[in-house]
């Protein structure tokens, strides 16, 4: 079977889930994932079924405790590294706040645009004056 975007096969399946390719054909006799099956006997498994199961799997690892799954160990990387980033962000901003505050300013219009800036970061603007 040619290989679509919507449909993996059964080891791709069994790499995403984090279980042996032998689980997948038990799940999929048990009719817990479907597939279709081409004319040379492969099976094709829809990838968002996979992907519904496998974010499934991991909101109840949450809640029930640890796994060891290389989708949840992804999960927890990239939930460490957004921690990481966010921590960063906030001490940036912090910072950006602090330097605003004191700069010089020698004009009404200066002010005027120092003020901007603090309004915009305060808002947590993308477009914040001066900062192009």
């Amino acid at each position: 079977m040619t290989e679509s975007p919507e449909h993996i096969n059964v080891p791709q399946a069994a790499d995403i889930l984090g279980v042996s390719t032998r689980t997948v054909y038990r799940w999929l006799r048990q009719g817990r994932l479907t597939s279709v099956t081409g004319p040379d006997g492969r099976r094709a498994i829809c990838r968002d079924a996979v992907i519904a199961m496998a974010c499934a799997k991991a909101r109840q690892v949450a809640r029930h405790g640890n796994d060891q799954s290389p989708l949840h160990q992804e999960l927890c990387r990239q939930r460490i590294l957004l921690e990481q980033l966010q921590h960063r962000l906030d001490w940036q901003t912090e910072l950006l706040e602090a330097l605003i505050r004191l700069s010089p300013v020698d004009s009404i219009e200066g002010l005027t645009r120092k003020r901007e800036m603090l309004e915009a970061l305060e808002r947590g603007a993308d477009d914040r004056p001066g900062f192009r």
